[in-house]
């Protein structure tokens, strides 16, 4: 929950600095909560599954940590799945934004797709 509030932060505070993109608050603020949760899902995914050499950390730690996590309510493919719909929630999100979106989109296929 903290590091998709993070996320969400860091995506709109911008907005407020700069009025030019004050009608996208939703759309922007929309992104950031939805790739947020979807990086966190998928962060808890790969502390399950994740292969600790290409991670460059240990695994397995919320378990051995007894923390609870994303896993802890539903099996890795509902959560995979989970992650899925919120990325392309956040797609939805900026497509207002049109050719500037491009970048955050590399961003959130490079999210769904990482191993590390």
């Amino acid at each position: 929950k903290k590091t998709a509030a993070l996320i969400e932060i860091a995506c709109t505070l911008p907005v407020y600095l700069d009025k030019r993109y004050e009608d996208y608050l939703d759309n922007i603020s929309g992104f950031g909560s939805n790739f947020g949760i979807a990086y966190q899902i998928t962060d808890d995914i790969l502390d399950a599954k994740g292969d600790a050499s290409k991670m460059g950390k240990n695994t397995l730690k919320d378990a051995e940590k007894g923390k609870p996590n994303i896993l802890s309510i539903m099996d890795i493919d509902k959560a995979s799945n989970l992650a899925n719909q919120l990325i392309e929630n956040a797609k939805t999100n900026i497509a207002i934004l049109e050719e500037k979106a491009e970048p955050l989109i590399i961003l959130t296929d490079y999210l769904i797709n990482r191993d590390n």
